[in-house]
């Protein structure tokens, strides 16, 4: 078992029954007869870690360091100094060492910090709040566009939350146990290096979760797919404790806070009488980066039904691993052994044969990848906490109206405000996943794949837009409080319908896999 870690030098593990130190080199040439292989399989599913030193964990802020070198693959340093004894591993990290580095390692900053990241800005943006409200923090004259007066403005919620959130999503140290594998096995020492390897299905065991880092080279690993058997083979029913997110999706969720950031900071500078001169320069740059997003979006769904077809369709023998690859010869000429044998035997000896596993991974494992990648491509609470610059441009604009005492104004600006970021933004969001999802497959020819995605990405501009105008009609007829609640109940009933058509898709799909 020597290619887990990234591809790394292989070293030659012990069996069941030596210490590693005592293999000899005529022993690790003849490492791939029958007795061997099976020596070391029994080796891995006894499923125990084979000395307590070796049971060890590290803390998500110490695999990240340093832009998360531990998870690049060229990276060739010791690491194993920041990794601690433990009893119990809170999270496993299940990654490839074939997928992209950089998305793995914003994926992590944003699943272990993006939380605290949003609510240091939410609090940095009421502190800028309050400060421009005392008149503590200087602002500038502009026209507002409900009323059409003119008061003095301050961007300083929006600038405080988005510095904070950026500073906090960088620097914030997560507290918690997790298993990388560069860092809890040991690099430098072979002898320990080897005993970590074969002890992957004791780590496995004592691990209470495992978080799959999803990405379209996951699924064709031979490596990957054996720590998914160990996991199922140690616990059991693993619903609650497995848990599948795509690597994209960090990258989705930080492009949709620094888009709206953008757009906010273009609300904020431009004055009212600007943005109507504008208004056909801003739509269409957001639709061709709709269409940009749309367009990933689309491919991402490919890939999830590429994932699912692949696992329904899954072979043990079409796994790739990278000693068959290599004609089981290291980068010096010397043998190793060969992990698809090994592992096949541990798969036999916990499942009774590779069909009952291959089911295995065809029903439960299929199941658990369609829901992970199905419902949580962007997850709301995840949209809803990256379109919070939204909500902290508004809210300047409405603390600029009441520091001046336009209590009337207020309201409506409070109301506005509301069905914009609860209104407005979920209702784009989920015609985005319905648009992208119903036209996901991909067409032969490519100018007409991108003529699907820009006919679809102008739909929902064209729907969205119309949402946003009708707004301002209803306060013309209604008046603008009564106008303001009407608008709200429409574009609130239609974002209940939308989500009502993506979950009634995603859950017939699931159903039917």
């Amino acid at each position: 078992m020597i290619n887990r870690l990234a591809d790394d030098t292989p070293v030659s593990p012990a069996s069941s029954d030596k210490p590693v130190s005592a293999i000899s080199a005529a022993e690790e040439r003849s490492l791939n007869t029958t007795e061997e292989i099976q020596n070391l399989a029994n080796f891995i599913c006894d499923m125990e870690v084979h000395h307590p030193d070796l049971l060890r964990a590290t803390l998500p802020s110490s695999a990240l360091r340093c832009f998360g070198k531990a998870l690049q693959k060229n990276f060739r340093g010791d690491l194993h100094h920041v990794s601690f004894p433990t009893q119990t591993i809170q999270c496993f990290w299940s990654h490839s060492w074939h997928g992209s580095a950089w998305m793995k390692i914003l994926f992590l900053l944003v699943y272990y910090n993006g939380r605290a990241a949003l609510v240091a800005g939410s609090l940095s943006a009421f502190l800028g709040l309050t400060l421009f409200f005392f008149r503590l923090l200087p602002g500038t004259r502009r026209e507002f566009s409900l009323e059409g007066a003119t008061y003095d403005f301050g961007p300083w919620g929006l600038g405080f939350g988005c510095l904070a959130s950026g500073l906090v999503l960088l620097l914030w140290k997560p507290s918690g146990s997790v298993f990388l594998d560069r860092i809890c096995i040991h690099q430098t020492d072979e002898e320990l290096k080897a005993a970590g390897i074969l002890s992957i299905g004791g780590f496995l065991k004592h691990s209470e979760s495992m978080l799959v880092l999803f990405d379209p080279t996951y699924t064709t690993r031979l490596w990957t797919i054996f720590e998914l058997a160990a996991f199922l083979k140690a616990h059991g029913d693993v619903a609650h404790a497995l848990i599948i997110r795509p690597t994209f999706l960090a990258t989705a969720a930080v492009g949709v806070f620094v888009f709206l950031a953008l757009i906010a900071i273009c609300i904020m500078i431009a004055s009212y009488a600007e943005m109507r001169q504008t208004l056909l320069v801003l739509v269409f740059v957001e639709y061709l980066i709709f269409a940009c997003g749309g367009h990933w979006l689309r491919g991402y769904f490919q890939q999830v039904d590429e994932c699912f077809e692949r696992l329904q369709n899954f072979s043990l023998k079409e796994a790739n691993s990278h000693c068959c690859t290599v004609d089981h010869v290291d980068i010096f000429g010397n043998p190793m052994p060969c992990d698809r044998k090994v592992i096949t035997e541990c798969i036999r000896s916990w499942f009774g044969s590779e069909e009952q596993f291959e089911a295995e991974v065809k029903c439960r494992v299929s199941s658990a990848f369609v829901t992970g990648l199905g419902y949580y491509a962007v997850p709301f609470t995840w949209f809803m906490g990256a379109s919070l610059p939204i909500l902290w441009a508004y809210l300047d604009l409405m603390v600029a109206r009441l520091r001046e005492g336009e209590w009337f104004y207020t309201l409506v600006s409070f109301l506005y405000t509301l069905i914009i970021w609860l209104g407005n933004g979920p209702f784009g969001y989920f015609i985005c996943l319905m648009c992208a999802y119903t036209l996901r497959k991909r067409r032969a020819i490519w100018c007409l794949d991108c003529a699907v995605t820009l006919l679809g990405t102008g739909f929902m501009v064209v729907l969205s837009l119309a949402m946003h105008a009708i707004g301002p009609v209803l306060r013309a007829h209604a008046g603008d409080l009564p106008g303001m609640i009407l608008w709200g109940i429409l574009v609130a009933s239609f974002a209940l319908f939308w989500r009502w058509l993506w979950l009634r898709a995603i859950t017939k799909n699931h159903t039917e896999s």
